[in-house]
């Protein structure tokens, strides 16, 4: 009886483990706390988080587990390259390195599961009036330097007292953790950077999701020339990875994050400085804020779904050495497919402002682009097994002309495969008709064909008829040209192999919204599209019945996503 007892006590013991969230633990972080304390508490804070370099006792003691939180008060700052601080600053004392895994199979935002660890924040705690991300300080001060004026975008310094270009902020060398509501200030660049190692986070891992947070406040020392503007927010491939790619970083996630360069320098074409915010890992990026910046999600080799997204006012650097992107995509998995929807891409001249591989199959939809200034490499599309003929379906999409290229780019990437038109409204466009759309290189492969319900129109037409610049050309009544006019796509969005974009191929575009005052992305919630019955053109949806796509929501929204 005794050995049965203790052997179902192993055993319970057993399963408690492997369900790996029973011991978990909440450790509070506070730059009022003390490394002695336990942390388990509000009222006995530590001030360092395990992996900081000033963690020191009980904090350095302890290993984190699948499962436990590390929570940091609001409002308070987290320096990594200062010495003093004040009643609330923390000095880090260098890299932040985390080295700690969960054990979850699926810890990708927004379904997180418990034996994730999570580094965030309680926004019911905070250290001042109401609630303010705790910020992660890399402690080069946002000036505007008087050789080169700006008022309105300051940037450019005349040295970096503490230079980044091979400093990275918080190393995230694991895998199955969230960082949570930080706010990124502070980086600056005196001379070309290390790629994988000048960035604000660096990822080396699976399952690694960066949420709601908000990056901005870079400056750099003015050269131009030399390389020098390409200041790395989110980084993979891990430490000393050079060029490298991540084609294994899966499920990795940047979501409901901030990327605005408004209080940095960006004037316009040729003087943009910023960027890239994603490099080398972008598996999973979606309703995320890209503004005021010279390069987006710049040669990420991992891409397999950018949606709900909003890139504006992103243009080509002052640096002539480097060209800029928005989404300019590296290598990816051969096979695989991609997804792009729900994205408005607005107000950008740029090198390049869509640049995608085609390793499969690449779904289209819903996507909103217009003032775009370099039409000519608006769009363009590559193969990266050309012997083998892909399929890109291009559907329910808002154009304001920019113009697909087929690329014959080298050997290993020249297009080969076939183009389907389906619902679209095209503007601005002549002749109407898909081979007014693109541009095949030599040595490429094009084959286009257009499966009709398409809208064209010209600008003034359009605009008489209400889809203007200020609302992102969605219709504003039942008469518009759009409204009924597409074919119903319901069994072509349930055949998309990822369940996510075939949910929202049945919908019109959702997408974000920015919250100025905040720095949060607000989300949009989409109209259905009908299941039986005429579906409109375009990428929105406009129900004659009552509904439509509802309106932008305020700007002076207090809550933020989780």
């Amino acid at each position: 009886m005794r050995r049965l007892i203790r052997n179902s006590i192993f055993m319970l013991m057993i399963g408690l483990t492997v369900a790996g969230n029973t011991f978990a633990t909440t450790y509070f972080i506070a730059a009022n706390g003390s490394d002695s304390n336990n942390g388990t508490s509000k009222s006995t804070t530590w001030q360092h988080a395990p992996g900081m370099p000033n963690c020191t006792a009980t904090c350095a003691a302890t290993r984190p587990q699948p499962g436990d939180s590390f929570i940091f008060r609001g409002g308070d700052t987290w320096h990594f390259s200062a010495t003093t601080s004040g009643a609330n600053d923390v000095p880090i004392g260098g890299t932040w390195d985390w080295t700690w895994s969960g054990t979850s199979t699926n810890c990708n935002y927004p379904t997180v599961t418990t034996s994730c660890i999570y580094l965030g924040v309680d926004k019911t705690w905070f250290s001042g009036a109401s609630f303010a991300r705790p910020i992660m300080n890399l402690d080069n001060p946002i000036v505007a330097n008087t050789a080169f004026p700006d008022a309105s975008h300051p940037g450019f310094v005349t040295a970096c007292p503490f230079p980044d270009q091979t400093f990275v902020a918080l190393y995230l060398n694991a895998s199955d953790v969230q960082a949570d509501n930080f706010e990124f200030l502070g980086k600056c660049s005196a001379v070309v950077g290390t790629y994988g190692k000048d960035a604000e986070i660096l990822r080396n891992g699976t399952l690694i999701s960066v949420t709601n947070s908000y990056f901005h406040g870079w400056t750099e020392v003015y050269n131009p020339g030399s390389g020098i503007d390409q200041e790395t927010i989110i980084a993979g491939g891990g430490a000393g990875a050079g060029s490298g790619n991540s084609t294994a970083a899966t499920h990795n996630v940047i979501a409901y994050d901030v990327f605005d360069g408004s209080d940095s320098h960006c004037t316009g074409v040729n003087d943009c400085t910023g960027g890239p915010a994603a490099y080398r890992d972008a598996y999973d990026v979606h309703n995320c804020i890209f503004r005021w910046m010279s390069n987006g999600l710049n040669s990420p080799s991992n891409v397999t779904t950018v949606h709900d997204n909003l890139f504006e006012f992103m243009y080509e650097s002052y640096d002539t050495a480097n060209h800029g992107g928005v989404v300019e995509m590296g290598q990816t998995y051969t096979g695989a497919i991609v997804t792009f929807y729900n994205n408005v891409v607005r107000h950008t001249n740029i090198g390049i402002t869509l640049d995608l591989f085609d390793p499969g199959n690449l779904y289209y939809f819903n996507n909103v682009s217009y003032d775009i200034g370099n039409g000519g490499n608006g769009f363009q599309l590559e193969n990266l097994a050309p012997a083998t003929p892909v399929t890109a379906y291009i559907s329910n999409n808002t154009w304001d002309p920019y113009t697909i290229r087929y690329l014959d780019q080298d050997p290993t990437q020249i297009w080969n495969g076939t183009t389907y038109f389906e619902n679209n409204h095209f503007i601005g466009y002549s002749p109407a008709a898909v081979t007014s759309l693109y541009s095949c290189n030599t040595g490429a492969t094009c084959t286009e064909t257009d499966n009709g319900s398409e809208v064209w129109q010209s600008e003034s037409v359009a605009n008489g008829q209400g889809y203007t610049p200020s609302n992102n050309y969605a219709p504003t009544s039942g008469t518009g040209a759009t409204v009924g006019a597409g074919s119903n796509l319901t069994a072509f969005c349930t055949g998309i192999p990822d369940t996510n974009a075939a949910a929202a191929c049945k919908m019109g575009i959702g997408g974000v919204t920015y919250d100025s005052v905040n720095h949060v992305a607000v989300p949009v919630t989409p109209a259905t599209r009908p299941a039986s019955g005429a579906w409109n053109a375009g990428a929105y949806q406009f129900n004659v019945s009552g509904s439509t796509n509802p309106p932008n929501p305020p700007t002076l929204l207090v809550s933020i996503p989780q």
